[in-house]
């Protein structure tokens, strides 16, 4: 067996964690941006709730509202459920989508509750 300073141990474990620090950065770029559906829908609910919490039936029950952004909700959320719905939301998290971001901010009893905010500038 070969012989291996105790220094290396230490070394070994750094590179680790900088392995673990780098691949959290990296995941959380690659997911930062939305896509343009993602964005979309991020814009479209931020129209609709106004700054208001949410959840994802009372997101799909604004897309039957007869103003602009209930139709704009109507086009996006066609054919979906509640349950499918809460997984696009879901999905669409935590993505910039042109300076707002859909945060999931808790639960409830009949599932996620959400809202969408502004992403901070960098000073």
């Amino acid at each position: 067996m070969p012989y291996h300073p105790p220094e290396l141990a230490n070394v070994v474990q750094e590179l680790v964690r900088q392995v673990q620090a780098l691949t959290v950065e990296v995941r959380r770029l690659h997911r930062g941006r939305a896509d343009d559906i993602t964005a979309e829908l991020v814009q479209a609910a931020h129209d609709a709730m106004a700054g208001r919490i949410f959840t994802a039936g009372e997101l799909l029950a604004c897309s039957l509202r007869m103003d602009a952004a209930g139709t704009r909700l109507a086009v996006l959320l066609t054919g979906r459920t509640v349950r499918s719905t809460g997984r696009l939301l879901a999905t669409s998290a935590d993505k910039d989508a042109d300076g707002l971001v859909l945060r999931r901010v808790g639960d409830e009893r009949c599932g996620a509750l959400w809202c969408v905010s502004q992403t901070r500038k960098p000073a």
